[in-house]
């Protein structure tokens, strides 16, 4: 039993095609990342991330029934380096300075409170090898959504872990409604949000 990510090419990448918060004002733009945020372990755009407002960082959840606000990662994406370009390349760090930036963070993270009917399409997933074997039995299950429900919920890599079952403790429960792609051909999942805060 292990967590893993589906494979995708790059990093994960995120499409909003009906969410409300950017009208309703339900963003969180103010509040940095926790210095665990590196090059190798960065924020990507799909992720489902904590706001810690008492130690005023962006985290990890503790796993689907975090009790924290829980948020959609979806910053705007920014090419650092002309040769360097596409949306899957884009990643946010809390780490030190780099060429492109002179402060430690130069960019807090955009997260969206999400609220139930709202729709967006990413391929930010993970699966847990006790449900889905392997990447093409992950690969499988999002196919047959339509006919066997596959469910999203908040994992502690803060990928969306797609399961074919709901506990019911759940803080936030999307549902898979469509495998598609991403502009770059990758895999992409479309999601509806059936319970949130």
């Amino acid at each position: 039993m292990a967590i893993n990510r589906l494979t995708i090419d790059g990093y994960a990448s995120l499409e909003l095609n009906r969410v409300s918060f950017p009208i309703t004002g339900r963003v969180v733009a103010d509040v940095p990342l926790k210095s665990t945020f590196n090059s190798s372990a960065p924020a990507e755009n799909g992720m489902i991330l904590a706001v810690n407002y008492v130690a005023n960082e962006v985290q990890l959840p503790s796993g689907p029934t975090d009790t924290a606000v829980l948020a959609l990662h979806c910053s705007p994406e920014k090419e650092y380096d002309p040769n360097v370009s596409g949306l899957n390349q884009f990643k946010l760090i809390a780490e030190a300075t780099n060429t492109y930036q002179n402060r430690k963070q130069g960019f807090y993270p955009r997260l969206g409170i999400l609220s139930v009917g709202e729709k967006f399409t990413t391929n930010c997933i993970c699966y847990d090898t006790a449900d889905y074997t392997d990447n093409a039995g992950a690969l499988t299950a999002l196919t047959s959504y339509a006919s066997t429900p596959v469910y999203g919920i908040v994992s502690t890599s803060g990928a969306i872990q797609i399961h074919p079952t709901l506990a019911g403790t759940e803080t936030l429960v999307l549902q898979v409604m469509g495998k598609t792609t991403m502009p770059n051909g990758d895999i992409g999942v479309k999601f509806v949000v059936l319970k949130a805060q």
